[in-house]
């Protein structure tokens, strides 16, 4: 039997915790939210990266709803420019066309205005393309470019243009909300209109119902790039994200990640999903798996919303969202891997630099022994842009120059994220790189 000192037992209490206080302020304090762009404070719906020139900020465009807003980004004189179509009417969703000087905006407040226009780089003119209310998102994926708009009350619809020139309704979803549309690995098509996902294989649609209405799709990155995601919700105890099971063209289930109030966009850092919801309902980190622990993440910062992700082109790995107080810069999160990839035990390593890079980069590797070698530049859906090497290799360290060009008709492959895959002796690894512009 013994007695516990009161005043001591106290004090170790006090002390424990002050540490655990120290050790949670030290993690919280390693991770950096920066607020960019004091022009942009203010709330942006969506952004997306062009190759044209005369912008500035890695070809960051912007869309920005509300009053006095539109389509802007910086030039290269460091200015946002900012261009509408009336002072009452702002963008809600743009798309690159990626090989002329265009932008695709989405633009609506609910009014006769709303409607899918083409902003023209050059002229800084916009011509009108359709009026239809309500719109929701204008993308462009591998298959073409897809506008889609409505309400719930039975009106709405689903464009698509395989250049940006001819515009036309996918009669299937014809009087139909659609919210979202993604390609997975394959071609595979999937689509959003209230609570029903749809998929498309070759040229049949099919739909499965969901618990709740769909607000996003994700599609991970390559070489994950057949997983897909959907954030559904609006505000219920039903709300949540899940993975989209399916094969040979038909939805099979449904597997839940988690419950979350008004899941609203989801992205990917690292091996981790984002979830950015609505009405101050948080931003979280958490696996890709079943029923798998969130971790909230960015509490102490201003927002409420989160709106839309993107990749910074620079600080890799991170994300910037755009929330209703402007964009943030996220880094350091914690669950970052080393950039340089070691395999089996250090039998081989992968690195490049500089990264990012324009116009070229070093891609460097050693081998402890001899082995077969494949290595490759990858853009994020998975499409092979240029072999850099193949055959068989000698132990010790080689390296190769990729200046930046793609493999098929030597023309510039454009700035954003690639990955470099090199597989040796039956065993691969990838490496993010980034060009700029």
């Amino acid at each position: 039997m013994f007695r516990v000192n009161r005043l001591l037992f106290g004090k170790c209490v006090i002390f424990l915790f002050f540490v655990f206080a120290a050790v949670a302020l030290w993690a919280q304090e390693d991770r950096d939210f920066d607020l960019l762009y004091p022009e942009l404070q203010r709330p942006v719906y969506d952004m997306i990266y062009s190759d044209a020139a005369g912008i500035s900020e890695y070809g960051l465009v912007f869309a920005i709803p509300g009053m006095n807003a539109g389509i802007a980004y910086y030039t290269y004189i460091n200015t946002l420019e900012m261009y509408s179509i009336a002072t009452n009417l702002g963008a809600v969703s743009v798309a690159s066309d990626g090989i002329n000087p265009r932008i695709f905006a989405a633009f609506g407040c609910g009014s006769n205005s709303d409607g899918l226009y083409e902003f023209d780089l050059s002229s800084h003119e916009f011509d009108l393309i359709g009026w239809y209310m309500n719109p929701k998102f204008v993308k462009k994926l591998d298959s073409g470019f897809y506008f889609g708009y409505g309400y719930a009350t039975g009106y709405g619809g689903l464009l698509f243009s395989e250049d940006g020139d001819i515009w036309s309704e996918i009669s299937y979803f014809n009087g139909l909300c659609v919210t979202d549309i993604e390609q997975a690995a394959g071609e595979v098509l999937f689509a959003s209109a209230g609570n029903f996902i749809y998929l498309k294989d070759e040229e049949t649609w099919t739909s499965y119902e969901v618990p709740v209405v769909i607000n996003d799709i994700y599609v991970r990155n390559y070489p994950y790039n057949e997983e897909v995601y959907i954030a559904c919700g609006d505000g219920t105890d039903s709300d949540a994200v899940y993975r989209v099971e399916y094969a040979e063209g038909e939805i099979s289930g449904l597997t839940l990640i988690n419950w979350f109030f008004e899941p609203y966009r989801l992205y990917e850092y690292e091996e981790m999903l984002v979830v950015g919801c609505l009405n101050d309902n948080g931003l979280f980190l958490v696996e890709p798996e079943e029923m798998s622990e969130p971790e909230e993440i960015g509490a102490e910062l201003d927002f409420t919303e989160v709106y839309c992700f993107e990749t910074y082109p620079i600080y890799t790995p991170n994300f910037i969202m755009g929330t209703d107080v402007g964009i943030y810069l996220v880094t350091n999160l914690g669950n970052a891997v080393d950039e340089e990839l070691i395999i089996d035990n250090g039998q081989w390593i992968i690195t490049n630099y500089p990264n990012p890079f324009n116009p070229s980069t070093r891609i460097e590797f050693e081998l402890a022994r001899d082995a077969e070698v494949d290595l490759a530049i990858y853009n994020f859906k998975g499409q092979m842009v240029k072999r850099l090497m193949h055959g068989e290799m000698s132990s010790g360290k080689h390296f190769v120059d990729w200046d930046g060009l793609n493999g098929q008709d030597g023309q510039n492959a454009g700035s954003g994220i690639y990955l470099v895959r090199l597989e040796a002796g039956g065993q691969v690894a990838c490496r993010k790189i980034m060009m700029i512009k």
